[in-house]
């Protein structure tokens, strides 16, 4: 048999053994693409200032949290496709990266790179090549997700598509992987996996990536996204392919897009899975730009824990910088601008910490902000109208203060002005999910809650309309959404049952 046959003969065995996934009778017609982009890989989230909290998160990230397990089809070094997934080394971020700059990235494990192929381009992108066999291609064949898949974010690209990053493995080896559903989340497939790289695993304990880590994903269309977390690349044929990402400082934090420009954050020190150093850079660009342009440098002496990106729907980028919880400040402290255009502003609420989230609504004109109380594990709530810039004019909600509890995450979601999820996890055994159908006043239970992960939520999202998804702290295979306001919940299931 010679090497022609052979690979034919491993694709069709491959094919017969890839099984259509169930799904549930809801359909995702009713996300928006506008919403979306503001609620591409995760709600309003990040640490709560404990000290036992950062004590653990920096234990489990450092002796493990970043190590993966198994192996996605054709990942055995003895498989005669193995060097399809070779490793490649990544550009470090030492410097700013060149958009015509050949990507690493390969196809998914087992799909063919006999020949080279040429990347789908839109606007001002460079056309990328392939070189050294490692250049990647769509997935004809559909190949399933593999078993150690391990989810960290997903976007919705409008028309029926989802993508989404986790951790996989290239060849015997830990690497980010890319996969995708054209059916509302119904079935997913591999689109590509980036060898050399890092991604968290179950353990991570921060969304914080070293500086050749992947992940986030964030999508703009069914053709555009990013892929960030420390290092970032840019697709324009839907995740198939996957090219260096021109940009400002040495590490990426966080980026959002509302579907015509991008906004991301960047450090000049660096990141290292726990903590980013250096000043924080706002950056932006036109989606169809091959690289982002710096808007604003925010000096600062002490490490942070993140710097997200968040869009309103009246178009202003709001970007959140907290610092990392230490024994003298052991409640992180956060730093809030608004950036319209090239025009940037600080805002703040006035919570008692110093520590609160802003929660951009995926529908209607109210935003809100969580504001973390004295104590375990209690938040309040406060709102504003049409949102522009500026001083947003808070309104304190009168109610009840959610209890969360002392998870490590800790996130919130609006589909509206009435409609609020709000979740916490992180530590074993803890982690909560609770509603709000009156503006944020009083909060309970869901009726039918998921069943709660290991190390509870990882963060809670609105992609719009009625819609809420989850992703558990523990990355296992999937994720969770209500199309209900978080009353009930259905299980997605990523790959093979």
């Amino acid at each position: 048999m010679n090497e022609r046959d052979f690979v034919e003969e491993f694709f069709a065995r491959e094919r017969e053994d890839i099984t259509p996934l169930e799904g549930d009778d809801g359909r995702w017609e009713s996300i928006v693409v506008e919403a979306r982009g503001r609620r591409g890989g995760r709600g309003s989230r990040r640490w709560v200032g404990y000290a036992a909290g950062l004590t653990a998160a920096v234990t489990l990230a450092g002796i493990g949290g970043w190590l993966l397990r198994g192996g996605l089809p054709g990942s055995d070094p003895n498989d005669p496709l193995a060097s399809a997934t070779s490793s490649v080394s990544l550009p470090t971020n030492t410097q700013r990266s060149s958009a015509s700059t050949s990507a690493p990235v390969v196809p998914p494990p087992g799909s063919s790179s006999s020949s080279a192929s040429t990347q789908a381009t839109t606007g001002s992108d460079a056309t990328q090549s392939s070189t050294s066999g490692s250049s990647s291609t769509t997935n004809p064949t559909n190949l399933p997700v593999g078993q150690d898949f391990s989810l960290m974010s997903v976007s919705y690209a409008g028309t029926d598509t989802l993508l989404a990053i986790g951790s996989g493995t290239c060849s015997g080896q830990a690497c980010p992987v890319i996969i995708k559903s054209t059916d509302d989340g119904l079935t997913w497939h591999s689109a590509a996996a980036i060898p050399g790289a890092d991604s968290p695993g179950r353990g991570a304990m921060s969304y914080v990536g070293n500086d050749r880590a992947f992940t986030g994903i964030r999508m703009a269309n069914p053709s555009v996204g990013w892929i960030f977390g420390g290092n970032i690349m840019k697709s324009t044929d839907g995740g198939g392919h996957w090219a260096a990402y021109d940009h400002r400082g040495a590490a990426v934090v966080d980026l959002a897009t509302d579907g015509k420009q991008v906004v991301l954050t960047s450090v000049t020190g660096g990141c290292d899975g726990a903590k980013c150093t250096g000043d924080v850079l706002i950056e932006g660009a036109a989606i169809d730009a091959a690289g982002s342009t710096e808007i604003k440098r925010i000096p600062i002496a002490v490490p942070i824990d993140s710097a997200d990106v968040e869009f309103t729907r009246s178009g202003i980028a709001v970007v959140q910088v907290t610092t990392v919880p230490t024994a003298e400040q052991p409640t992180p402290l956060t730093m809030a601008y608004a950036v319209d255009g090239g025009q940037v502003s600080e805002f703040g609420v006035g919570c008692e910490t110093g520590y609160w989230r802003y929660l951009a609504a995926a529908g209607g004109s109210d935003d809100f902000a969580a504001c973390l109380m004295p104590g375990e594990g209690q938040w309040t709530l406060a709102k504003t109208s049409g949102f522009t810039g500026g001083d947003p004019g808070w309104a304190k909600i009168e109610g009840d203060q959610i209890g969360l509890g002392p998870g490590v995450f800790n996130s919130f979601a609006a589909t509206d002005a009435q409609n609020l999820v709000a979740a916490s996890g992180g530590s074993e055994g803890q982690g909560t999910i609770r509603v709000s159908h009156d503006g944020g006043r009083t909060w309970r239970e869901p009726k039918q809650a998921p069943p709660l992960p290991d190390r509870g939520w990882r963060w809670v999202a609105s992609p719009g309309a009625d819609w809420f998804y989850a992703v558990p702290a523990d990355g296992f295979r999937g994720f969770w959404r209500s199309t209900d306001n978080g009353e009930t919940w259905t299980r997605v299931t990523l790959g093979p049952r």
